[in-house]
């Protein structure tokens, strides 16, 4: 584990540039394009209750960025008031978009390249 010190990851999470030295050290390095095609491929859509309430949503059961492969984002906060809740989650190495949540269940985009099946209401592997 390498230590990195608080300012470091205050500038990498709020969105600012960092030195490319100190965000390799932090990320590590990309995997190569076969390696993120597999992570993709081998990612599962699972039902998730993280409530206790009954209350399920689907979510991937690895949360990666599909471009990078890098499993760190930043979120915007909730950019409406109180009752409402819509924030969206971007990619710390790249700056990809890759999920939001809009008064609801978190949409992620590995979600884009798996199909899901409306008839049985599943999710196809």
């Amino acid at each position: 584990m390498v230590k990195i010190k608080e300012k470091h990851y205050r500038i990498m999470y709020d969105g600012g540039k960092l030195q490319r030295k100190i965000k390799k050290k932090l990320l590590g390095l990309m995997p190569s394009k076969k390696d993120l095609k597999n992570r993709i491929k081998n990612t599962k859509i699972i039902r998730r209750s993280p409530y206790g309430n009954g209350y399920t949503y689907d979510y991937p059961d690895d949360n990666f960025c599909p471009k990078c492969g890098c499993e760190y984002a930043y979120n915007t906060g909730n950019m409406v008031g109180y009752p409402e809740e819509w924030i969206k989650y971007y990619c710390v190495r790249c700056g990809e978009y890759i999920a939001y949540r809009d008064n609801g269940e978190v949409w992620h985009k590995l979600m884009d390249y798996k199909e899901y099946d409306e008839q049985n209401k599943v999710w196809k592997e």
